[in-house]
């Protein structure tokens, strides 16, 4: 499943992600993603590929990583999990439900 997620792509743009920067003053901003592109990013992010800027779900798990003894292992089972899910639900090539992200005004 994440070899094919890896090697599509679910955005539409090649070899571009779009970014939104949800930095303050992020009042109002509003995203919708698929359920295959958030395999795409997690399965990328997991795999170390981030972007220059940085990624809010890389910065998390580096967050949680220095704050737990014995690592992230919570934290990447649950990232697992989240795609071993994702891999039963979406059918192949499929993009599953759009999820909507919006930060408070």
């Amino acid at each position: 499943f994440v070899k094919d997620v890896l090697s599509s792509d679910p955005f539409g743009t090649g070899h571009l992600v779009p970014f939104v920067d949800f930095r303050p003053p992020s009042e109002g901003k509003v995203m919708a993603i698929t359920q295959r592109q958030l395999a795409f990013l997690v399965a990328n992010v997991l795999m170390g590929n981030t972007i220059p800027a940085g990624d809010g779900l890389t910065a998390a798990i580096r967050r949680c990583s220095k704050l737990t003894a014995g690592g992230n292992t919570g934290l990447l089972r649950s990232l697992l999990s989240l795609l071993a899910v994702l891999s039963r639900e979406l059918p192949s090539g499929q993009h599953g439900t759009v999820l909507i992200g919006a930060t408070p005004q």
